[in-house]
């Protein structure tokens, strides 16, 4: 096989035999300094290759088309660099391994040991605008930032919001805890896109009902005092909700 020419990269050259998906590089996925990259990449089942140029770093998400609907994520935990720095012998193979790995746990990330130490969003409405203020994640953190609602998920928002501000108080398992806040945030980030995605919607809002929904089946059983007002109001109102068409 003739060698690849200077000007080829390494998906262009080498790597040209594999199957190949554009794919979204997300940095800070769901901060305030979230920042989407289009790319190609070889997507294995342990790792990404990239050329040496993409921007993907520890940390990110990477975001990939599934072929069964909707996308898969890979969390992108070690960067593996091989840079040739241009020698004749090793032309177009430098290139960027992205090995996956666990995405932390808030617990993990935010140094959390015992319970959950974070600002949950605040729904603000005034007129018919509706804007979902960020709070700071720790209080180490002084930074936050507000995001308009998209027309049409004001009900939405306003409910994950107030199920939220439940849940920082809440006494339940930690890691039920965490699925919830996670999959609520998602589904606030969400509802502040110009055009929000309903599949990721209909996830979030199906997690945190099923979180909550095992808190009332728990507190039946005498499994524990979960099963507080505020959880039942807040199925309800889960159940009332509808994407708008």
């Amino acid at each position: 096989m003739p060698l690849p020419s200077r000007s080829e990269s390494f998906l262009q050259g080498h790597g040209s035999s594999f199957p190949q998906h554009d794919v979204a590089i997300v940095h800070d996925a769901g901060g305030p300094t979230e920042k989407r990259t289009k790319s190609r990449a070889i997507i294995q089942g342990a790792s990404g290759i990239f050329d040496l140029d993409a921007p993907v770093y520890e940390g990110d998400t990477i975001e990939v088309a599934d072929p069964r609907g909707g996308v898969r994520e890979y969390y992108v935990k070690t960067v593996e660099s091989t840079d040739t720095n241009g020698a004749a012998a090793f032309q177009g193979m430098s290139h960027i391994n992205a090995v996956w790995g666990a995405k932390p746990s808030r617990r993990d990330s935010e140094g959390i040991t015992s319970s959950h130490v974070y600002n949950a969003p605040v729904i603000n409405i005034q007129g018919d605008r509706a804007q979902v203020a960020w709070g700071n994640k720790t209080s180490s953190q002084n930074s936050g930032s507000i995001s308009t609602v998209t027309p049409g998920y004001e009900q939405i928002a306003a409910v994950v919001a107030t199920a939220l501000q439940n849940l920082q108080s809440a006494e339940m398992d930690e890691d039920d805890k965490d699925v919830a806040v996670e999959s609520a945030e998602a589904v606030l980030r969400e509802a502040t896109r110009a055009e929000p995605d309903p599949k990721i919607l209909r996830r979030g809002l199906a997690t945190l009902k099923g979180v909550l929904g095992g808190l009332v089946v728990g507190a039946s059983t005498g499994a524990g005092d979960a099963a507080h007002d505020w959880v039942q109001s807040t199925l309800s109102a889960l159940a009332g909700l509808s994407l708008p068409s």
